[in-house]
């Protein structure tokens, strides 16, 4: 389960007078346009206690209309939606940032053999590193997650090396002229999604993977 991030104390002061008066998102946000102190609420709101005094919402109203002469914002915006905003720019800009840490290797088979490619990108696997490595015809990528894979981008063929940090077993027979690999599964890419349709007949859409790295590496082999 993710960690649920904690609230900044200066906007869960806010949050919590609005839980705590039943006001709405436009009174909360007509009140910090207007410089109030949530802290001081418990002062304004006793109209019960002290009948003359109007409701905290109403009063907090009628400061709006008198110094913005108007009823309530243009726009109104919970307290939570710029949070929300900059989580996901934040988000976005750990996206970017670790794709672009993504080692890439292009090599061809005089360089190595498949198995030995195989075994090395097992190897970043267990390291939970993330690579995409371009042999030949062939894609091999290892995630952070634990897992690896062999792709055959032409025919759409994929070939599980490691799950969760575990070698997988596979078989792969090659000689200095040529090769075979038993495959296991085929694969598609939708987007950020990969998507797996095993020979057994499931199918697994698998997030988190560096799918635009594999695309540029399936673009390598394909030239």
């Amino acid at each position: 389960m993710a960690k649920k991030k904690k609230i900044p104390e200066k906007y869960q002061i806010w949050i919590n007078v609005r839980k705590r008066y039943h006001l709405s998102h436009a009174h909360i946000q007509m009140a910090r346009e207007l410089g109030m102190n949530p802290k001081k609420f418990g002062k304004i709101a006793n109209h019960k206690q002290e009948p003359w005094k109007e409701p905290l919402p109403v009063f907090i109203e009628d400061l709006y209309f008198k110094r913005f002469g108007k009823t309530r914002p243009d726009e109104v915006k919970s307290i939570e939606q710029p949070l929300k905003a900059q989580e996901k720019k934040k988000a976005e800009h750990r996206a970017r940032k670790q794709s672009s840490q993504i080692q890439q290797r292009v090599l061809n088979r005089e360089q190595t053999s498949i198995t030995s490619e195989a075994n090395y990108i097992i190897g970043r696997a267990k390291n939970n590193d993330t690579r995409v490595v371009s042999l030949g015809s062939l894609v091999l990528f290892s995630t952070e997650t634990g897992d690896a894979w062999m792709l055959d981008p032409e025919d759409g063929f994929a070939l599980c090396l490691a799950k969760g940090g575990e070698a997988q077993p596979f078989t792969i027979n090659e000689t200095t002229t040529k090769f075979s690999i038993e495959w296991n599964a085929d694969y598609r890419i939708e987007g950020n999604v990969f998507v797996i349709a095993e020979r057994s007949g499931q199918i697994k859409s698998i997030l988190g993977y560096p799918t635009k790295e594999i695309l540029r590496a399936t673009r390598l082999v394909r030239r």
